[in-house]
């Protein structure tokens, strides 16, 4: 209602509709679109898809945060916002570096208003600071149920060109993300268990990821990989340019 959109501009929330202009064309591909985004902050990042996901376990090991670093820093280096969840462990570590390289970044919460986990509340206020984005599909206000948490996962999936699973068991919630994006025919990468030296190729941090690469549902890659990996996405970005530009003149 009027009231509501009164209170929530005034606390510098934007409403963004399915279907109109500024809502992000690469959303389109989910099964289930949020039908309205709430959103704080730049949303010029919802108006290009030149975006990567990077997720993972709440419980990283020390080569998880520092392959995220280096992921992060080389898609932002290379132009990409980089979308995460704002959960603690590999979530934080993207936000972190991509703001850390002077890159852009949007957290995908549950609510606007009581951001959760509450110790990542001053990184939300970090992200807004260095222009970036929090956006979520329920009215601010919202009480953050786990199942909002998951369904959360479909968006950081669709805004992004590929996900990048960082690190994840076998029934983590990052899955959620990663079975959105398989989907949508997006790729999935994870880290090459190998070529990254884990010393113990039987921990839970790196189940999920191998069973992903063994059924074929992720790709490994290396540091070796990224640059191939950058010119597949940027060809996916510009056909999603393609799409917005053909939305935009039938507007």
């Amino acid at each position: 209602c009027e009231n509501d959109l009164a209170k929530w501009r005034s606390a510098g929330i934007t409403v963004v509709a399915y279907g109109s202009d500024n809502y992000p064309i690469q959303l389109e591909s989910l099964d289930d679109p949020p039908a309205l985004l709430f959103c704080k902050g730049n949303l010029n990042l919802l108006s290009s898809p030149k975006s990567v996901t990077v997720v993972g376990t709440r419980e990283n090991t020390e080569l998880g945060e520092r392959i995220t670093r280096k992921t992060v820093k080389h898609f932002s280096d290379a132009g990409f916002c980089i979308v995460s969840g704002l959960a603690l462990g590999i979530d934080t570590i993207a936000h972190r570096a991509a703001l850390e390289s002077g890159g852009k970044t949007i957290a995908v919460i549950v609510d606007l208003v009581k951001v959760s986990p509450s110790n990542n509340r001053d990184l939300a206020e970090q992200i807004l600071k260095q222009d970036g984005l929090l956006i979520s599909e329920n009215p601010p206000g919202t009480r953050a149920v786990p199942g909002l948490f998951a369904k959360r996962d479909r968006i950081q999936a669709g805004l992004g060109m590929a996900v990048f699973a960082i690190e994840t068991s076998v029934d983590g919630g990052t899955m959620h993300a990663v079975r959105t994006a398989n989907s949508i025919r997006r790729d999935v990468y994870v880290p090459d268990a190998v070529e990254a030296k884990y010393s113990d190729r039987g921990i839970n941090a790196i189940s999920g990821t191998q069973l992903l690469v063994n059924e074929g549902r992720a790709k490994p890659y290396t540091k070796e990989s990224y640059v191939q990996i950058s010119n597949a996405l940027k060809q996916l970005v510009t056909s999603f340019e393609a799409k917005t530009k053909q939305k935009a003149s039938l507007l």
